[in-house]
């Protein structure tokens, strides 16, 4: 089969976050950009993606959000904002 590559992993999920509008796909690459996988941690890029994914109503990127703020742990804790998702 084909090699692994996470280069082109985070290529190909970003493409298809931008040219199909994929909710799964924005979750995706905002995944990796909180985990840090094949991009820099970047917590407001990952929540960028989260956002947008969640907005077309993918209900695992509206619960990862709910998390980030409750938790407060890499965003000021917002209750309002966690319920809200």
């Amino acid at each position: 089969g084909t090699p692994y590559s996470l280069e082109q992993s985070v290529y190909w999920h970003d493409q298809a976050s931008k040219t199909s509008g994929n909710a799964v796909a924005k979750y995706d690459v905002g995944r990796l950009y909180h985990l840090g996988i094949g991009l820099d941690k970047d917590i407001p890029e990952a929540i960028k993606w989260f956002e947008e994914s969640a907005k077309q109503g993918y209900a695992v990127a509206q619960n990862e959000l709910g998390e980030i703020y409750f938790k407060g742990k890499e965003v000021p804790q917002n209750y309002s904002k966690a319920m809200h998702y």
